[in-house]
């Protein structure tokens, strides 16, 4: 679990404007929002609650919080498949009184393995144990429930470092699980390996253009690639590649699924590329500064935060402020030449996800 908010605000100064750049493909994704609250399109890979989850996701971690019937149309939901349960508590994760019950029967999914299955009585697999361990650790739970999950996970890993869905070695379930387990790694003696090893496998199913074909997919193994590895180096051409996917309209695929994982994949490696880091306690703000209205990049811009914490904009304009509570926050730019301007930030828990 980590704490992660995207800022966008125009700031006054003397020698020009500065800005903080906030994804444009944000825009599209609002504009996919239906009547009843929905993020879907017609030929959406994944099912509308699917993607509505993984918009709603998405568009808090980049600082757009007013999602409308979103919440409610995902609690409207009937079917109690692990899946399902999880998402509902994940939209919902700062609100304990709308998660306990959920995560009450989220729980009776849970065998003596250690592992959750589909539903109450199913066998576990590796897939339903990463989504539940997901909803779990994102609601603030770290008992013994979720150390026996993680345990199920640790024990069903295949020897080429994957996690198999209908007994295939799968990138998808992989990309899952990783994320399922990286919160847990300082807790865990083997987990480090387990990441490295999986990392490994999904690294080895790359295609010649350094993507994973569909452009879900290579989101989802982007976005595990990022949170998990020691390193990002290795991906840069993996990113490169999947940004110049992009369409015009500044989706991916022209889908909602897609296009939400694409961002928060992107959202994570800017930061770990930056220099910023992903951990379970405290939070960051990250952003890019440039002059307004144009695409050039201000840097050693120096953004403090009242608690004392402070970074610098690099050579791209790019920062991660790191160890913040969470909560409201007041951020200082700082450069000399410029007025030193001030903007009001929202820290909040993020946590990784998936669909289809």
């Amino acid at each position: 679990m980590s704490v992660l908010r995207k800022v966008r605000v125009a700031l006054a100064c003397v020698a020009g404007l500065l800005s903080l750049h906030c994804y444009g493909s944000t825009d599209w994704l609002l504009g996919q929002q239906q009547s009843d609250g929905s993020f879907t399109r017609p030929q959406d890979l994944a099912l509308p609650i699917q993607s509505t989850a993984e918009t709603v996701t998405t568009l808090r971690l980049l600082g757009v919080t007013s999602v409308g019937l979103a919440p409610s149309y995902i609690a409207s939901d009937t079917y109690e498949g692990t899946e399902y349960l999880a998402r509902k508590i994940l939209v919902q994760a700062d609100n304990s009184a709308a998660t306990a019950p959920l995560i009450a029967r989220l729980l009776t999914h849970q065998n003596p393995d250690g592992g959750f299955g589909e539903l109450q009585g199913y066998q576990s697999s590796s897939l339903d144990t990463a989504f539940a361990l997901e909803a779990l650790i994102g609601a603030g739970r770290s008992d013994t429930r979720v150390g026996s999950g993680a345990m199920f996970l640790l024990q069903s890993q295949s020897s080429d470092g994957s996690w198999s869905n209908a007994s295939q070695s799968d990138v998808y379930t992989t990309a899952l699980c990783v994320r399922a387990l990286n919160p847990l790694k300082d807790r865990l003696g083997s987990a480090a390996a387990t990441i490295a090893a999986a990392n490994n496998f999904i690294l080895s199913r790359r295609a010649a253009d350094g993507l994973w074909g569909e452009d879900f997919l290579s989101a989802q193994a982007l976005l595990s690639l990022a949170t998990t590895s020691v390193d990002v180096a290795p991906i840069q051409q993996s990113a490169d590649a999947f940004k110049a996917r992009r369409l015009t309209d500044t989706s991916w695929s022209d889908d909602v699924y897609a296009t939400a994982l694409a961002l928060r994949a992107f959202f994570v490696y800017d930061a770990r590329r930056a220099g910023g880091t992903l951990s379970a306690s405290g939070g960051a703000v990250s952003g890019y500064v440039f002059r307004a209205g144009t695409s050039e990049a201000i840097p050693d811009v120096v953004i403090a935060a009242g608690t004392g914490a402070q970074a610098k904009s690099n050579s791209e304009g790019y920062f991660v402020l790191s160890a913040l509570p969470a909560g409201n926050q007041t951020l200082t730019l700082q450069k000399s030449g410029y007025v030193t301007p001030r903007c009001r930030v929202s820290v909040f828990r993020f946590c990784s996800r998936r669909a289809e």
